[in-house]
């Protein structure tokens, strides 16, 4: 009962949001691509940010790490480059 509940309280307060949101949009083409111009430089920010580190770069860079040893090749490249002088 708890668990329904909570659910029910969940949408009813995203549908509240929404319809907060809704009634001070601006209605054009500008208005739904831009948001209206009124997102800030840390909403562009957290956008990157999240573009940057989805599911597949998380995932991947340590599986390339690991199946290329690429940390450890370059700083025995390095070494030996020096070594050799």
């Amino acid at each position: 009962m708890i668990a329904v509940l909570a659910i029910v309280t969940y949408f009813v307060a995203l549908l509240a949001i929404g319809w907060r949101a809704e009634r001070g949009a601006e209605r054009s083409a500008r208005g739904y691509y831009l948001a209206g111009g009124g997102l800030g430089s840390l909403a562009l920010f957290f956008a990157l940010f999240g573009t940057n580190c989805s599911p597949f770069v998380l995932m991947g860079i340590p599986a390339r790490a690991t199946t290329t040893d690429s940390a450890s090749s370059a700083s025995t490249r390095r070494s030996s480059r020096w070594s050799s002088r």
